[in-house]
Order: structure tokens, then C-alpha cells, then sequence
């Protein structure tokens, strides 16, 4: 996981998908990757931002709630793997790239810190 990425995204309190690719210097699948990882770890949440809910964005929330809670049992990997390919297919769409939020928890404050 980048610690400068946590990093930005700690500063700002929360920030979208497309905040954190205009703001960071990496790729979209390392950003997706990195992402991924950081929420199938607990250190961030991704959620739809209020008044930018879109139906595509409650759509992409909720799978990803289903996702984690499905997999739980199958293992970390494959959780993480999941996630990364959901940050992926974010990016690839505007719309929903700037109407998904990262927010840090305090687990990711705990693993950075």
C-alpha cells in the first residue's frame, strides 16, 4: 500500500476517485491497485458522495458492500482482487469516478501511523 497516497487522501478528510488520479503521479491500474488494496485492508471506505448518488454509483457501493461480505470467506486475496477490478472499472467512467468517495478509517490510521 502507498503511504503517500493514504496520505493524500487523509489531508483532504476524503476524495474522490478522480480527485486522488488528477492529484497522485501514478497510473490508473497502480491508483486501482493501491486502492483495492488499501479497502480490502480496512484503512479506507469508498462511498457515494452526497448529492453526486447517482443510481450507477449506489449500483457500484452496494456490489462492493456484497462483494466483501460474499468473499469473507474465500480469503483476503480474492477480496482484494475483486476490489481492485471495481476501483478499475470506476475509473474508466467519469461520471462515476467523481461520485465515489475514499474516506480513511481509523484502522488505516493505526496501520500507517
Amino acid at each position: 500500500m502507498s503511504s503517500s497516497l493514504f496520505e493524500l487522501i487523509s489531508r483532504a478528510g476524503s476524495a474522490s476517485l478522480d480527485e486522488l488520479r488528477a492529484r497522485s503521479s501514478v497510473d490508473d491500474t497502480t491508483l486501482a491497485n493501491t486502492v483495492g488494496s488499501m479497502v480490502a485492508s480496512g484503512a479506507v471506505t469508498l462511498t457515494a458522495i452526497p448529492g453526486h448518488e447517482t443510481p450507477e454509483a449506489k449500483q457500484f457501493i452496494s456490489e462492493i458492500v456484497a462483494e466483501k461480505g460474499q468473499n469473507s470467506a474465500t480469503g483476503t486475496v480474492t477480496i482484494r482482487d475483486h476490489l481492485i477490478g471495481a476501483v478499475k472499472t470506476a475509473l474508466h467512467s467519469a461520471d462515476l469516478a467523481q461520485s465515489i468517495s475514499a474516506t480513511v478509517t481509523a484502522k488505516g490510521f493505526k496501520l500507517f501511523l
